[in-house]
């Protein structure tokens, strides 16, 4: 951080820091989002059909979506929670792993992850 700060910035990047680094029980759950079954700590995406192996950051995107599901994530928190800060240069990174996303979403009809412009991303999903 470049001085001066605001010390609720400082506050809430080390809060995100300290979130990303903890062992969660939540880390290690199976999530059920719409036909796929998720297991973020295998970082493994699974339908009846096919088994996807995600990369570590698709596997976080994925997991604060689902988390958040039917709301709005802001691109900032998304990128400062899976990234560590929300430069230009991972923003357009993030734009490459929703797409992937969604490719990889697309196999259910029930499931829409949609830009919010000027906001973030909204996960649509059916509610149990």
């Amino acid at each position: 951080m470049i001085k001066p700060f605001d010390a609720d910035e400082l506050i809430l990047r080390v809060q995100n820091i300290l979130r990303r680094n903890a062992s969660t029980p939540q880390a290690s759950s199976l999530m059920v989002i719409g036909n796929f079954r998720f297991e973020p700590a295998q970082l493994r995406l699974s339908s009846r059909s096919q088994s996807t192996l995600l990369t570590r950051k698709e596997a976080g995107v994925l997991e604060l979506l689902a988390r958040q599901a039917n709301r709005i994530v802001y691109r900032k928190d998304v990128l400062e929670s899976v990234w560590g800060n929300a430069d230009y240069f991972n923003g357009r990174s993030l734009d490459v792993y929703v797409r992937r996303l969604r490719k990889l979403l697309a196999n259910d009809p029930q499931l829409a992850l949609e830009s919010v412009r000027g906001s973030g991303f909204i996960l649509h999903m059916p509610t149990t």
